[in-house]
């Protein structure tokens, strides 16, 4: 075995993610009891604002605003995943964080609707409308947008480095 080009693979990929540069960014903030109400506004916005850079790459972070109490958040989320409302298939749940998801997606706009639970009920996803409608507060989701030029494990990285960071409470750090 031959640690050293396995070190070298690693130290290339570190370079390739501290040389990536973003493309855009954007944020946008969606009380729990907006979801159904401002989901298609939302999603509209996010799918013109990724047209807008074609073929690109987008990685993104879900958080609780200030005002929202994520254990809750979390305990109301376990519920619906026990009882299996909506037939959905719930992310996995983790430790209480602030932070509720890392991912990423080349196609958001279809990625957030399945968060915000309005997307095929068997994806993998937060599902909020299934669980968060009675809730105060809501969440704020960062946007960061790649050139489609970055390649996917750089991307994969960049992912992973927020999810070690953010530790977010649902879901499970992504393949490599």
């Amino acid at each position: 075995m031959d640690l050293s080009e396995i070190a070298t693979n690693l130290e290339e990929l570190a370079r390739n993610v501290r040389t990536t540069t973003l493309s855009a960014k954007s944020t946008e903030v969606l009380f729990f009891s907006e979801i159904s109400s401002r989901c298609q506004e939302v999603c509209d916005r996010l799918a013109a604002w990724e047209a807008s850079r074609k073929r690109s790459s987008c990685v993104y972070i879900v958080q609780a605003t200030d005002d929202t109490d994520h254990n809750e958040c979390q305990r109301s989320f376990v519920k619906a995943r026990i009882a299996k409302v909506g037939n959905r298939a719930y992310s996995r749940s983790n430790d209480p964080s602030r932070s509720f998801y890392v991912g990423s997606s080349s196609s958001l706009a279809k990625r957030i609707r399945e968060h915000l639970g309005f997307g095929h009920p068997r994806t993998y996803a937060l599902h909020m409308s299934q669980w968060a409608g009675g809730l105060d507060g809501g969440v704020e989701m960062q946007f960061f947008l790649f050139d489609a030029k970055v390649k996917q494990k750089v991307i994969q990285a960049i992912e992973d480095g927020l999810w070690q960071r953010y530790r977010p409470m649902f879901g499970r750090q992504g393949a490599k």
